[in-house]
């Protein structure tokens, strides 16, 4: 009985050092906030739709831009992408970015008279 409870009482200094390591957890990766644009013809004029988006603040921010059209499509959000993004007619692009908080209006930059929206970020 002795050596059993010596036994217990000399495993406790190995529980416990043992125990912070077990109890670290990795950092989760940054969840992805997803958002999907597709380009149509709506009484007569071409549109990204929806035409505004409304996100919550996660980090990243995956925009996937659907082309329906035949003709090149471009997508512009200054400050969000990096630089302007051509979708090809019948076409799917999907980009990553770092979203920050903050409203991002939108635009095709092929097509200044088509109508844009608005991206925001809480």
């Amino acid at each position: 009985m002795r050596r059993a409870v010596f036994a217990l009482f000399a495993l406790i200094p190995l529980a416990a050092v043992a125990a912070p390591a077990f109890a670290k957890k990795a950092a989760p990766e940054p969840a992805v906030q997803k958002v999907t644009f597709t380009n149509k013809e709506v009484d007569g004029k071409k549109v990204w739709l929806p035409a505004d988006a409304n996100l919550k603040f996660q980090g990243k921010v995956e925009i996937t831009l659907i082309n329906e059209l035949k003709d090149p499509h471009g997508f512009s959000a200054p400050g969000l992408t990096k630089e302007p993004i051509v979708v090809l007619g019948g076409e799917t692009k999907t980009v990553q970015v770092e979203g920050k908080k903050g409203e991002y209006k939108f635009v095709c930059q092929l097509h200044p008279a088509h109508v844009g929206g608005t991206i925001k970020i809480d």
